[in-house]
Parts: structure tokens; C-alpha cells; sequence
């Protein structure tokens, strides 16, 4: 939570490097040129753009060449919705070198993705086309900063969860460690695509996507439980869901495919929210277990209900700013959102501990649990660990029938005790007969399908369709529809935000 609050300051506390006088940002601290022929002699390019040398026009513009000579000159494109705002001033005032702004709803322009390559993008009502990015600025650093400290947490939140899963049965370990690691398809696609910045990209739509097939996979568990029958024909959804909507990104305008990509995640996340109440008064009001704040969370319920409550919270937050953040073409609150996935995945990995009773970074194959004797022998016993379904501690269980006992001396040394075959230890795994009992500790294991409201129309195809899922769809339409006129309710601020400026490439 400190490194949570710590980089929240630095977004919100970007550097504003900017003129008082006419509000304009320093940016092009290096002038290139103050003419065409400057850049012709001296940097083999053909265009002077504001100071820059440039072989084509930024995004938003055409490029009109210049009878028989190389040169070229750069107007804006109003065939996508771009009209001149202006000419820029200073010395190189006599190219007359025009500023433009989207003037539609949504403008589309071609930006770069590092790794992807040329991708479309949206330029908000209000905009500039062509900002791009001041490396000696505050927010492309922040940008940087954000992308490595959430991948780097995202990658060990993906270790303790992928230690910790069980290899006997489907634990919420597995599904939130294949949960984060799509997840990171989100940040990787937001925030490799520059050096201009462009709300939303239909590379960006592919993070979603990924993101979103996790988050299914994960939705569906909850609701429908694990046998063995829900969990084949979850799969098989998950992979009809990522081939339509594979295929409706790369056929979809893109304001359009903005929209759907709102409103497919944001049905998934405000019905993970909606769960916070439904799967909360199925849950059996037992004592808490968890030794971590359990003074706060006495019973399983009240467990359930603080941490998935913090977790659905999070997560919506998250989603909200993102999409606020790609409408608005705004890489402050698309860092912030990106951000906000450190606390949604802490969250989730803490409600999976809490449900499966095991969390593990570093340490043996076996999970052993350290017992202080009765006795005044200064020896401490070590025994298997009670609430744990790793295939190494249930083969150790298996193969060691006796289950003996290793003490561990003040020396160092080993002992074996125990070697009575009637001898009682705490076991994972109690035989029965030549079986092993496997105990899973999991609430929902069987969903709550079977528990909520379903819809009482539309014949034999919807009724199965639970009302908490068509709830958190009309609210996700209504919720969708604001942001995508966000430019048309909010008013932009003229020209670049601080740490961008017009620019070429």
C-alpha cells in the first residue's frame, strides 16, 4: 500500500513545464530547423515541421507534394474530421505551418506500437492529432515507471499464485494466476504505443480482449462451480468468446469496437461486483480460520465479504479509469488505471489464500508446518501441513504410509520419530482403506446457479441467463454510452496536455 501511495503521488504530481504567459508546454527545447531548404541540406529530410525535420506529415495530416522538387507540405486531414486550430509562431512563422484538431466525435489516425508495428487510433473532439511524447518530460518517465512497476508485481503476484495452486484440484490459485497473467496483455498494449499518443488502438483492443477471456474464465468458475462437466464446457466458451471477438476487432470501426470493448468488459466486472452480494449470502457462517486480520474478518462470510468486496471495488475502479483515460485521450488516467491493477491483484490473490488456505513464494517442495513438543525436549517436530493439495505433500503422504515424523535438533541434526505405525500426527490426508481422502476447503465448489434468480422470459435459450448477469448488462450499457461521449460532455483542453507537444515523426 506505501508503493501504492507513493507512485499515486507521482502521477498526480506531474511536473507542469509549462509557459505562464500563452499556456503553452516547452517541449521542442532543440530546433532542427527554420526552413525547408535547412532540412534538406543538413538532415536529408524534406520538411521543416515546427522546427523538426520530417520525411511525412504527422497523424491527421496529408501530405501534398510539391510539383517536381522533393518538398513536400502538410494540411490537415478533414476527410477524418481534422480542421486547421491555428498556425504555429516563431521564427519558422513563414512556413505557415497549420495546427489541427478532431473536430468529430472521434477522429482515426495511424500511430506505431513498439513490437506490433503502424496501428489505428482515436483522437478525442478537441485534440490535437499529433502529440507526441518530450523525453525530457515528467509523464513519458511516469509512463515508463508505471509499465515496469506494474509488470514486475504482476509477474510475482503470477509466481506466489502459480507456487501456491494445487496440482490435485482446481484451486482459485490457478484461475487468478492465469488472471494476472493476461492481465499483463493490458498494460503491454497500453502503454508501448508512442512516441504519439492516441486514446484507444485496435492493438489495445487485443489486450482487452485477452484480458477479458481470463476474466470469463474466472466469472464462470464462480458461478457455475467445477465439476468436470462446467469446467469442459467453460473452456469451450472461453474459446468461442476469443475467436468473435477476434474477429469483431479486426472488422469493427474503431470508435464502434471502443464501445464493444466496454461493454464486454464492463459487463464482466460489474458482475463480479454483483457477486460480492450473491455468492455472499450462500456462504456458510463459520469461524474464520485465517490467521491474517482476523480480529476484523471473525466468521468466513465477513472474510468474503471484506476482501472479494475489496477486490470487486478495485477492479471496477480499474476498468472505469481506463476507459475514461482511452475516451478522453488522457495517458494520466490511463497510467493511473493501469496502476490500480496492483491492488485489484493483491486483493484476488488474498481472497484465492483465503479460500484454498495456502500461499507459498520461496521455500521446499514440501509443505511442512513446525510443532513445538509438549515435552522438555528443546526439539521441534516437523509435520505435514494440514490444508494443502500439492501433488508433492499428497505423494509424500502416499509413499510414506507410517507418516514418520522428522524432528529437528538444536544441533541441526535429524531425527526420525514416529516410526510406530499407530503413531497420530496431524495428516493432510486421512486413508481410508486403500484410498486417499483429498480435503478441499473451497466455497463454491459447486457454484450458485442453482441459488440465484433467473430470467423469466425469452423461451428455453434465456432463461437459464441468471438476473444478476442482465442487470450488470443494462447498467453496462448506460455506463458505456457516457464514456464514449465523454469528449461531447467534457470540454478539452486546446493543444497538447503537459509533457507532450505537436510533434513529427
Amino acid at each position: 500500500m506505501v508503493l501504492l501511495a507513493i507512485s499515486l503521488y507521482a502521477i498526480l504530481t506531474s511536473a507542469l513545464d509549462v509557459d505562464e504567459s500563452n499556456g503553452t508546454s516547452h517541449n521542442n527545447s532543440y530546433v532542427e530547423c527554420y526552413t525547408n531548404e535547412h532540412c534538406m541540406e543538413w538532415h536529408n529530410n524534406y520538411y521543416c515541421y515546427a522546427g523538426m525535420c520530417t520525411d511525412r506529415c504527422p497523424p491527421g495530416y496529408l501530405q501534398e507534394n510539391s510539383g517536381s522538387e522533393p518538398t513536400f507540405t502538410c494540411t490537415c486531414d478533414t476527410d477524418k474530421g481534422f480542421e486547421e486550430d491555428g498556425y504555429f509562431s516563431g521564427t519558422y512563422a513563414g512556413l505557415k505551418i497549420p495546427k489541427c484538431k478532431c473536430v468529430k466525435s472521434y477522429c482515426k489516425v495511424t500511430v506505431y506500437a513498439s513490437g506490433i508495428g503502424y496501428t489505428d487510433g482515436l483522437i478525442p473532439r478537441g485534440s490535437p492529432p499529433n502529440c507526441k511524447s518530450d523525453t525530457g518530460s515528467i509523464p513519458p518517465i511516469l509512463t515508463s515507471f508505471i509499465f515496469y512497476l506494474v509488470i514486475g508485481t504482476m509477474i510475482i503476484f503470477t509466481f506466489i499464485n502459480c507456487r501456491s495452486a494445487s496440482g490435485v484440484i482446481y484451486d482459485f490459485h490457478r484461475y487468478i494466476g492465469l488472471y494476472v497473467v493476461a492481465s499483463i496483455a493490458v498494460i503491454v498494449f497500453v502503454q508501448t504505443v508512442g512516441p504519439f499518443t492516441a486514446g484507444f488502438t485496435r492493438s489495445m483492443g487485443f489486450g482487452v480482449i485477452i484480458h477479458n477471456s481470463a476474466e470469463w474464465n474466472f466469472l464462470l468458475r464462480l458461478h457455475f462451480g467445477k465439476e468436470a462437466s462446467v469446467r469442459n464446457c467453460t473452456n469451450m466458451c472461453v474459446m468461442l468468446y476469443y475467436v468473435l471477438l477476434l474477429v469483431a476487432m479486426v472488422i469493427l470501426p474503431l470508435e464502434m469496437l471502443l464501445w464493444v470493448s466496454m461493454v464486454q468488459g464492463g459487463i464482466l466486472d460489474w458482475t463480479l461486483f454483483f457477486f460480492l452480494f450473491v455468492g455472499g449470502r450462500t456462504m456458510k457462517d463459520e469461524p474464520n480460520w485465517q490467521p491474517v486480520f482476523n480480529y476484523c474478518c471473525t466468521t468466513s462470510s465477513s472474510r468474503f465479504g471484506i476482501w472479494y468486496g475489496l477486490t470487486a471495488f478495485f477492479h471496477l475502479m480499474t476498468v472505469q479509469v481506463l476507459f475514461f483515460g482511452f475516451a478522453l485521450n488522457n495517458p494520466i488516467l490511463i497510467g493511473l488505471g493501469s496502476i490500480l491493477l496492483v491492488p485489484t491483484f493483491l486483493s484476488y490473490t488474498y481472497f484465492a489464500y483465503g479460500e484454498d488456505r495456502l500461499s507459498l513464494l520461496c521455500g521446499p517442495s514440501l509443505v511442512m508446518n513446525y510443532k513445538i513438543n509438549e515435552s522438555d525436549s528443546s526439539d521441534v517436530t516437523l509435520e505435514p501441513f494440514k490444508h494443502t493439495t500439492r501433488t508433492a505433500d499428497i505423494l509424500w503422504q502416499g509413499l510414506f504410509r507410517n507418516q514418520r515424523t522428522y524432528a529437528v535438533t538444536e544441533a541441526g541434526s535429524t531425527k526420525t520419530v514416529g516410526d510406530d505405525e499407530n503413531d497420530e500426527t496431524v495428516k493432510l490426508i486421512e486413508p481410508v482403506g486403500k484410498s486417499i481422502v483429498v480435503e478441499d476447503c473451497e466455497n463454491f465448489k459447486f457454484g450458485v446457479h442453482d441459488t440465484v434468480s433467473k430470467c423469466c422470459c425469452g423461451g428455453s435459450c434465456l432463461t437459464w441467463i441468471p438476473c444478476y448477469w442482465v442487470a450488470a448488462f443494462f447498467i453496462v450499457i448506460v455506463n458505456a454510452t457516457i464514456i464514449i461521449y465523454a469528449p461531447e460532455l467534457f470540454t478539452l483542453k486546446d493543444g497538447c496536455i503537459s509533457g507532450y507537444d505537436y510533434g513529427a515523426w
